[in-house]
């Protein structure tokens, strides 16, 4: 009785893998030459060059070996020579594996595409400077052993390049970004904008490649229509539509020049498809260099977004805990009422931290509005205190952002200014804080009155107080500066700010 063997099994999958890679690679290699059979084109597109060095993006160097088997097995269809097909063949697998060499050497290479470097380095490395290795190492083989004659050398290193390098442009990039991207287009839910768009792409390509509608459209379907529709398709679509939509460009105007009709109709006679080459060598570096910067711009967002969000749900815990232990201090000052003022005092204090960061879950990290924050430490302390405290702006106040580096000290110096004013004013007065433009440009005060008096010989550098103390010790070492006033049986604390304290919005 036979026994199962797994690794049988996997060895079966493989060749299989092998197999499979080799018969897609000739039936592309056999399509391109059967539709180019004049010597004078020499600028056709060689899809399996694309192909091969996908695959092996993708599964890894191994199938190198499927790579040579479907170059040796489509060129003995063509009817070449052993020598010629044994030359071309190493070729085909050498160029695959420069190519992927060059690419995964040095700064590491992301095959999903998702940056301009990485589609750049692709183009450059992957497809012309390995394509142009091969095709010097190609042709010098065949030259040397007789294949060919020394006159066509050039002709067929040029030839070489240029077909595969935009087999590369545009076969390598469309399984690559198909393949890492499987099923989020369907996420997206761009299937009705992409048939439109790429409906709309056919529909051009036939009037600008096949001179559909002639009559009407006549001389004035000109191929730089299609630069137009490969924008709208990046801008929308993302590389996995630009692929497409290149693909099938490249097809039409292909066979619209092999029939003589439309934008490349003499080419072939001309110029031997270099015009087709350039044009759609242009045309794939326009609109996936496009697709994929718009991409990155589009995940730089997506990554800011995801940062404030983030931000701001910390703050949200971080206010609730907070407000948490405010609620733990109010329990004990009502178990302990000797100490009440001085764990009332401390509740002011972190109520103010709080403050910051419930402002701050409303809003950007840095974009606290300094009236804002003004606003909510008033109702606070005045809260916390039992005390009205009125907070007015003048009408041609210039809103105004706080650093955030400073706006948790900010916070804590206005807390302690305004629970001064109310522990040493008079209880029966209201305190006022007024908004106003600064003595210096680009600068703003905050002026809080109270009524009472300033103590004899008060001098904030030298006093001593613990909530003077923690002002003074909490004062940015730069734009900011704070003075007293006693005028009228009233005490005038002015905090002025500047520039790097606060921004002035534009």
């Amino acid at each position: 009785m036979s026994t199962y063997n797994p690794l049988s099994l996997i060895k079966s999958i493989e060749w299989a893998k092998q197999l499979g890679v080799a018969s897609l690679y000739a039936l592309l290699i056999y399509i391109g030459d059967a539709i180019f059979e004049s010597g004078a084109v020499i600028a056709h597109l060689e899809l399996a060059c694309g192909f091969a060095l996908a695959a092996m993006l993708i599964g890894g160097k191994r199938y190198v070996l499927g790579v040579f088997l479907g170059a040796v097995m489509a060129h003995m269809i063509l009817g070449a020579t052993a020598g010629e097909i044994f030359i071309i063949a190493s070729s085909d697998a050498f160029e695959a594996l420069c190519g992927i060499w060059l690419l995964m050497h040095g700064e590491k290479f992301d095959s999903r595409l998702q940056s301009l470097r990485d589609y750049l380095k692709l183009i450059l490395l992957g497809g012309c400077v390995s394509i142009a290795i091969s095709a010097l190492v190609a042709n010098t083989l065949l030259l040397f052993f007789g294949f060919i004659a020394y006159e066509d050398v050039v002709n067929g290193m040029l030839h070489w390049w240029m077909s595969d390098t935009l087999g590369v442009i545009l076969v390598t990039p469309l399984i690559l970004v198909w393949w890492w991207g499987k099923g989020l287009w369907r996420e997206t839910k761009q299937v009705a904008e992409a048939a439109l768009l790429l409906g709309l792409t056919i529909l051009v390509g036939q009037i600008v490649f096949f001179d559909w509608l002639h009559n009407i459209v006549g001389p004035t379907a000109n191929g730089y229509w299609m630069f137009m529709l490969i924008t709208w398709v990046a801008m929308f679509l993302g590389a996995r539509g630009t692929t497409v939509a290149l693909l099938v460009v490249a097809i039409q105007a292909l066979f619209g020049a092999t029939q003589d009709v439309g934008y490349f109709a003499e080419d072939i006679e001309r110029t031997g498809l270099i015009n087709y080459w350039f044009y759609m060598l242009t045309l794939s570096l326009v609109g996936m260099s496009l697709a994929t910067y718009v991409r990155e711009i589009r995940q730089a967002n997506f990554a800011v977004a995801h940062r404030d969000a983030l931000i701001r749900e910390i703050h949200h815990r971080i206010k609730n805990n907070i407000q948490g232990i405010t609620g733990l201090l109010r329990q004990l000052a009502e178990k302990q009422p000797d100490t009440r003022e001085a764990i009332d005092q401390t509740i002011s204090q972190v109520q103010s931290i709080a403050t910051i960061h419930g402002l701050q879950e409303r809003t950007a990290l840095d974009n606290v509005e300094l009236g804002e924050l003004t606003g909510a430490v008033a109702s606070g302390v005045g809260s916390l205190w039992g005390s009205v405290i009125q907070v007015d702006t003048p009408p041609d106040w210039k809103p105004c952002v706080v650093d955030a580096a400073e706006a948790v000290p900010l916070a804590l110096i206005l807390n302690e200014l305004l629970s001064n004013a109310i522990k040493h004013g008079d209880r029966a007065g209201q305190i006022r804080v007024v908004l106003e433009h600064g003595h210096v440009p680009d600068s703003v005060r905050i002026v809080i009155r109270n009524l009472g008096h300033l103590p004899s010989g008060f001098n904030f550098e030298r006093d001593t107080g613990t909530g003077l103390q923690l002002v003074k010790s909490l004062m940015p070492r730069h734009g900011a500066g704070i003075s007293w006033q006693h005028r009228d049986n009233t005490v005038i604390a002015a905090l002025e700010l500047e520039p790097p304290v606060i921004t002035f919005r534009s």
